[in-house]
């Protein structure tokens, strides 16, 4: 009887003992394995936040690039004297020579940007209506005081310098072609006298800027 008490005592003993050492063991690995892991957790958030960063600042080069390359193209044709000359006669026949310069220049300046940009070109008194794509009526200076005037980067800026590449966001709208405008940059045209001849307006449609995005 004393060896069979005495045998499921040592046996308790062992139990508790073995308990005692799991206890002791687990606890610090618990807590190694929680510091861990939160450690780990700051660092793949930091991580993240590294790399979003990196992604915004890619994509704000992007967009810079876009616009810096329409903005070129817009002083091109905006110098061209074929545009000053027309403008300043302020007259063009319809499938003249004239015209079909015109329009070669225009579509050789935008080259492969039918679906991302579209450019206009407008003289003061609004008798040249010109575009590579449909004339947007919000650009039709014959008609100042109408409801399109609010959204007209033209008559956002009255006062354009003869040097300046007006850059907009502003009055987003849906394009004839049924695209979404996200940016316009206005150019006036002057001669080599100085006088204000008309405008030109390049409309960047919203593919041409979430087509550099990071994904």
């Amino acid at each position: 009887m004393n060896r069979i008490v005495a045998f499921w005592t040592k046996k308790t003993l062992f139990t508790r003992l073995f308990l005692y050492f799991l206890v002791v063991l687990t606890v610090p690995l618990a807590l190694f394995a929680s510091y861990y892991a939160l450690l780990g957790g700051r660092n793949q958030e930091q991580h993240l936040m590294e790399q979003a960063k990196q992604n915004a600042l890619y994509d704000a080069q992007q967009v810079g690039n876009v616009l810096e390359s329409y903005r070129h193209k817009a002083y091109q044709i905006s110098t061209h004297d074929l545009v000053i000359s027309i403008l300043k006669d302020d007259h063009i026949e319809t499938n003249s020579q004239t015209s079909r310069d015109l329009y070669q220049l225009l579509f050789s300046t935008m080259r492969g940007d039918t679906y991302l940009a579209s450019a206009h070109l407008v003289s003061n008194s609004g008798k040249v209506r010109v575009s590579t794509h449909a004339f947007p009526d919000v650009f039709d200076l014959r008609y100042h005081g109408n409801d399109y005037d609010m959204n007209s980067i033209i008559s956002q800026n009255p006062n354009v310098s003869p040097t300046a590449s007006i850059i907009s966001i502003r009055g987003h709208r849906q394009a004839e072609s049924n695209r979404m405008v996200m940016a316009s940059i206005l150019r006036r045209v002057y001669d080599k006298e100085g006088e204000n001849l008309g405008y030109l307006v390049v409309e960047i449609f919203a593919e041409a800027l979430t087509s550099v995005l990071s994904t």
